[in-house]
């Protein structure tokens, strides 16, 4: 109960301030506190990581490879996907690029239907730009926690069916 409590108060307290910093002030606030609890967040599961790793050193894909066919010593595991260097691969950059195409096509419709006689045709494209840009990078960056946080959980998951 006394978390509810809590949580309700920081909700109207949050809720007055935003209505009295007004609505970009409040975005603003919102986005750099997100920020700030994805950093929380990505720390305290990498140091989650970092302590129950089997292997001090992240070996490329190739020297892992090379080393396969020896039969496993007791005790000693084999790195998992997650100590590994890796690219992202070919769905990876597509999808980006479909993202950013995406955000700089939306941009610059929006903007001409907002602003058709107030902007010249070299605004339109600034703004197609920037946003293809920022969209790019923040398509990148939620396309790769995701990625990460899929091999994470599956190496989780065969971890434990391997103990069990």
């Amino acid at each position: 109960m006394r978390a509810l409590l809590v949580g309700v108060s920081v909700a109207a307290v949050a809720s007055a301030l935003f209505v009295w910093v007004g609505a970009v002030w409040a975005i603003a606030i919102l986005f750099f506190g997100s920020l700030i609890a994805a950093h929380v967040a990505g720390n305290w599961m990498g140091s989650k990581l970092r302590q129950h790793a089997h292997l001090a050193e992240s070996p490329r894909r190739e020297e892992v490879e090379a080393f396969a066919h020896l039969p496993k010593v007791k005790g000693e595991h084999r790195p998992t996907k997650m100590q590994q260097h890796h690219r992202m691969g070919r769905i990876m950059l597509w999808s980006v690029v479909a993202i950013s195409l995406t955000t700089s096509l939306s941009s610059a419709g929006i903007v001409f239907w907002q602003y058709a006689d107030e902007i010249s045709l070299a605004g339109i494209a600034l703004s197609a730009l920037a946003a293809g840009i920022i969209g790019g990078l923040g398509g990148y960056a939620v396309l790769s926690f995701i990625a990460t946080t899929h091999t994470a959980w599956r190496e989780a998951v065969r971890g434990e069916e391997k103990t069990a």
